[in-house]
């Protein structure tokens, strides 16, 4: 590799740091130990101060920042063509990001830049033999694959959120440079309009104490309700997978996951949710998972701590009776 350090691309919104970044962070601090190099915060933006204040704290050697009012708002042509000038000046061993809805835009974007490799939904990465290793999903998470990086340049990985935990480091006194958007000249092919934001009042299911899940096995989104009533009676949250919302039977607020929200209730109660790793990445650290499903082998029994092999609708009534008389 050209270089050893590692750059952890800092995704952030309204002031605050992603999860997604905040876990790159830890995970990046082992690998740049084990690399002997540094570990370097990419944070680009419009007036990020308070950011690069909050990161002082995260076991940073480097932040470099790029600062531009036409980087306030994400926008992945802008956004590659400076990451890209950015990461050819420090030439780092690794490039990391979240596999989130900006990851997955912006990570194939840089490296097509760069000519460098890709990986993407990574679940684990570390060192093996003197070379990088990144664990990935595939068939929907029947199987895993651990691929090597053997390119003799930067690399760029992306992680999925919820694959490690946010840890704390010991804070060190870490650099801080700035450095030119250079933007003069670069056409914008889209540019944003608008952004708007979850009506308040509407249930954030990040923060639900309970939260019952509904998936796919559902069957009809005339039994949804049935979900809903045991929820109401667990004096829980509702939420829900991906192919819930690209169905068009439940709002994407309430879709947990790679592509949705990361969430750890005391509480997790899986109805009909087969369980690929898209869905369990955002979930899997709930104090107490229970899953029912009439699959014995789903990939949900792998990660709860508590299964049921049933029809969850015969089972709903009577769950639903029990927790009305518990008086929740």
């Amino acid at each position: 590799m050209a270089g050893k350090d590692v750059v952890v691309v800092i995704e952030h919104w309204a002031g605050e740091i992603d999860g997604s970044s905040l876990q790159l962070l830890g995970k990046g601090r082992d690998l740049a130990d084990a690399l002997g190099s540094e570990l370097v915060a990419a944070v680009l933006g419009d007036q990020v101060e308070p950011l690069v204040a909050a990161l002082q704290t995260r076991g940073l050697d480097r932040i470099v920042t790029v600062m531009d009012a036409r980087l306030h708002y994400y926008n992945g042509d802008t956004y590659a063509h400076v990451l890209a000038r950015l990461v050819g000046q420090l030439q780092p061993a690794l490039v990391l990001t979240g596999y989130t809805l900006v990851g997955m835009e912006l990570a194939p974007a840089l490296a097509a830049r760069l000519g460098a490799p890709l990986l993407t939904n990574g679940v684990d990465i570390d060192l093996r033999d003197g070379q990088v290793v990144v664990t990935r999903p595939l068939f929907g998470g029947i199987y895993q694959a651990r691929v090597a990086i053997e390119a003799a340049g930067p690399a760029v990985v992306t992680i999925q959120k919820g694959a490690f935990p946010v840890r704390d480091v010991a804070p060190r006194s870490a650099r801080v440079e700035a450095m030119p958007a250079a933007l003069e000249g670069l056409q914008e092919r889209c540019r944003v309009i608008e952004v708007t934001e979850q009506a308040a009042g509407a249930l954030d299911i990040t923060k639900a104490d309970i939260l019952v899940g509904v998936g796919r096995g559902v069957g009809e989104a005339a039994k949804i309700p049935l979900c809903h009533s045991l929820a109401e009676a667990l004096g829980a949250g509702v939420c829900c997978t991906r192919p819930m919302v690209d169905l068009g039977w439940m709002p994407v607020e309430m879709q947990v996951g790679t592509s949705g929200k990361t969430v750890v209730p005391n509480v997790f109660l899986a109805l009909g949710i087969s369980g690929a790793s898209q869905f369990s990445v955002g979930m899997k650290d709930s104090r107490l998972i229970i899953a029912i499903n009439k699959d014995p082998g789903a990939p949900i029994f792998q990660v709860a701590h508590c299964g049921v092999v049933a029809d969850m609708f015969s089972l709903l009534p009577l769950l639903t009776q029990e927790a009305a008389k518990l008086g929740r």
